[in-house]
């Protein structure tokens, strides 16, 4: 089983986040707030049957609709980010992200 770190990161300031794997809700969150001196409102670990899969990250109030395609891995870190026009910004990495 893989594991997936979702990373929300800056520019939330109380959205409600949805993610889905592969059409299935897996993780609601109602108001996510970014902590400016660290740059991120918090770390969700998921795990991941084996395979690939497709991830859907909805902010919406923001209308907006990631989303992203997983390949298999063991571990994987994925930074979302909510940009100055409301789009989804995101960063696929192997290694964690750091923080202050």
């Amino acid at each position: 089983m893989a594991v997936l770190h979702v990373h929300l990161q800056d520019g939330f300031s109380g959205e409600p986040v949805t993610i889905r794997l592969d059409g299935k809700t897996i993780a609601e969150h109602s108001a996510v707030r970014t902590r400016p001196q660290l740059g991120l409102a918090e770390i969700i670990p998921l795990e991941l049957p084996a395979g690939s899969h497709t991830l859907e990250v909805q902010v919406p109030t923001h209308t907006q609709l990631e989303s992203i395609s997983l390949g298999p891995s063991q571990e994987l870190h994925l930074g979302l980010s909510l940009g100055p026009d409301g789009g989804l910004i995101a960063r696929i990495s192997e290694s964690p992200f750091g923080y202050v």
